[in-house]
Formats: C-alpha cells, sequence, structure tokens
C-alpha cells in the first residue's frame, strides 16, 4: 500500500479501518496455506471465460471495511495477455491486483453492478496504460464491447465477490445465472480467504480504535526505517507521537465509554487526514503513532498543523453537554547515524511530545 501521493488538505470520507491493513503481511500467510482451495478458484475463473467465451475475467475479493480488494483470481486470452507483456505489465496476480486496486481508485463505480460499455471501457483502458495513443490502439486491437460486473452472493457480511467479465458482447441474464452454479463451491473455496483475513486482522490490530496495535505498529515502523537505509538516506521518514491532553478527566467527567468513543472519533480523525501508505497505531493508553513515509519536515509539520486544527474544531457530546479535545504532538525524523530502531525513533518523538507537555500542551514540539 505504499504510494507517493502528496498530503492533501481535502477530508477524505473513508472508513476508520482505512489506510491500517499491511496486505504483505496478510498475503504472506495466504500463501503458507495455498492449496486446493485457490486451485478451486482458479478452476471457475477458467470456467466461466470459457463459458463467456471472453477476452478476460477476474474474480475478486473486497474487504469493505478496509475498502480494499484483498484476493484476485483471473483467466485471460493469449491476446489480453500479450499485450500485458508488451507493455511490460506482469500477467501475475499480484499486478493483476495493482490494476484492479489502480482501477478501483480512479473509477468508485468499478464495483457497480451492471455494464460497462465503450466509453467507461475507454476510460479505463486509459488509466491502465496512461498513453492516449496506446490505449486507443489497444483497444481497437482487442475489440472489446462491454466490461461486466456481476457481484457473487457470498454470505459474509465484510467481504464482497466481484466478476468483471472483460467481453466482444453483451452478456444476458441467463449468461449471468451461470455463476449462480458456482456459489457453493466458491463460498468452500474463499472460507480460508476470510479466515486468514479475519485472524491477520485480530493479530495486528488494536481491538477499538481499529488502527495498527503496539507490536504492528513497530514492526511497520521498522520495516520503514529499513527501507530508508536501503536508499542510502535518498528517502525520508517522519514520526509523530501524539497524546490526548487530560484524558483522564475526559473519563472522569463522562465515563469511560465516552473516553472510548472519544478515542475511536480521533482515530478515524487521524485516519480521515493521512495517505493510504501512512501508518498509524495505537501506541497505549490516549497515545497514537503515525509514520510519515517519503516527508520532507516541512510537510510533516504541517500535516500536524491539519491534525491538531481538526481535533481542535471536533465537537463531542455527552448528555447534552459539549465538549472538546486538545492533543499534544511530538516529532522526529529518522536518523539511520543516530536511530538505531524504532525504539531510538520513538524515544526521540516522546521527547518533543514530553517537551510539549512541559510549555502547556495542545502545542507542537519537533
Amino acid at each position: 500500500m505504499k504510494g507517493t501521493e502528496k498530503h492533501s488538505e481535502k477530508k477524505i470520507n473513508e472508513g476508520i479501518y482505512e489506510k491500517n491493513a499491511d496486505l504483505g503481511l496478510f498475503k504472506q500467510l495466504l500463501q503458507m496455506v495455498d492449496g486446493n482451495w485457490s486451485d478451486s478458484i482458479q478452476g471457475i475463473c477458467d470456467h466461466l471465460h470459457q463459458h463467456f467465451s471472453s477476452l478476460g475475467l477476474t474474480l475478486s475479493v473486497f474487504d469493505s471495511n478496509f475498502n480494499e480488494f484483498i484476493y484476485v483470481s483471473h483467466s485471460i486470452d493469449d491476446t489480453i495477455e500479450k499485450v500485458m507483456v508488451d507493455n511490460n505489465l506482469s500477467t501475475k496476480r499480484k499486478s493483476i491486483m495493482e490494476i484492479l486496486t489502480n482501477l478501483y481508485q480512479n473509477h468508485n463505480n468499478l464495483l457497480d453492478e451492471g455494464t460497462f460499455e465503450e466509453k467507461d471501457v475507454e476510460a479505463m483502458a486509459l488509466t491502465i496504460f496512461r498513453d492516449p495513443k496506446k490505449a486507443k490502439s489497444i483497444l481497437e486491437f482487442l475489440k472489446p464491447l462491454a466490461l461486466t460486473v456481476i457481484r457473487s452472493p457470498v454470505a459474509h457480511a465484510q467481504y464482497r465477490c466481484y466478476f468483471h467479465i472483460l467481453s466482444n458482447r453483451n452478456l444476458n441474464e441467463a449468461n449471468k445465472n451461470v455463476i449462480d452454479n458456482y456459489i457453493p463451491q466458491l463460498e468452500i473455496a474463499l472460507e480460508i480467504v476470510f479466515l486468514v483475513r479475519d485472524l491477520y486482522i485480530k493479530a495486528t490490530h488494536d481491538g477499538l480504535t481499529k488502527l495498527f496495535d503496539h507490536t504492528q505498529g513497530l514492526v511497520l515502523i521498522n520495516r520503514e526505517m529499513e527501507r530508508v537505509k536501503r536508499n542510502k538516506r535518498s528517502l525520508t521518514l517522519a514520526l509523530i507521537m501524539l497524546d490526548l491532553d487530560n484524558f483522564k478527566i475526559i473519563n472522569d467527567n463522562y465515563g469511560h465509554q465516552e473516553g472510548d468513543v472519544v478515542l475511536q472519533s480521533v482515530a478515524k480523525l487521524l485516519t480521515d487526514n493521512v495517505r493510504r501508505c501512512d501508518i498509524i497505531s495505537r501506541y497505549g493508553g490516549e497515545e497514537f503513532l503515525i509514520a510519515l513515509p517519503d516527508t520532507p519536515i516541512k510537510t510533516a509539520k504541517n500535516v500536524i498543523k491539519r491534525l491538531k486544527g481538526s481535533l481542535e474544531k471536533q465537537v463531542f457530546s455527552h448528555e447534552g453537554k459539549d465538549f472538546s479535545v486538545t492533543a499534544s504532538f511530538g516529532m522526529a525524523m529518522y536518523d539511520p547515524e543516530k536511530h538505531n530502531d524504532s525504539q531510538s525513533l520513538i524515544k526521540s518523538a516522546d521527547i518533543m511530545l514530553y517537551r510539549a507537555k512541559e510549555k502547556g500542551k495542545n502545542r507542537i514540539e519537533c
């Protein structure tokens, strides 16, 4: 989930889980249990691809809590494979997942059931191949008529399954109903995906805030530090530690349940105001860590100002009484010569946080 998009002042309306799934670990876990279940899913894709005489077909699993694809299987014609290879695109599952994710980020209606016709297909081809002339040439070569989206009624509240079928003909209802014959087999095969995903979430995320927990936060911060080290300091990493001010008073005055609501709201506020590639974790109690990869110090300071301002504007209400919450922020920039591990980097940010508390709270120290 890494990216290089700029920090935006615009808030993103996304779920509290958004931006906090470490798909790398989840995929590793899936690979450990790879077996007949994945062969079964691949067989379904191959059969439907042949039945529909389509150019290509993907079956994807979408996590509605994290708002992202977690699994994809596909079956494509030699013509599609040739186009991808000629354009330096891999036909491996990882590449297909990246393409699907890119399409979804640029075309939010990608998961709407129905048929995307020529104009929509052209727009999606441009998203994939970027060059308008190249996209037009490829479409003229493939001659696709439509992209049909069918949602598979797999019985799981958190996960949705989609078939995307690229074809040179429109699919009718009889064609679509064929998929129903595969549902029992599909549900059994996908059960391992759902199980591994649920276990992964429980093992790596804080139950209350749905952010990464303390341990997983350290794992991911260490990973980012190693990435900077490998690139010989051509990359940067900023680490922010924030602590809610006078949080005990909130618990004492309004109760621990209201305190939990505040923590959940703060977690969502942080999530809404940073990029997908940024790492947010609950460090403990009312303390949070935010790691900003590839972010220079000036930009990092602006991010903190935005977070601080958004928190100050948020109003909480309990039994008719309104109240607000502030936080103190400390920030440190990763220095490979100074910081040996995540704990040493966190200590530098914590020193700055302590200084902010000493100077009166609701402050930023860098």
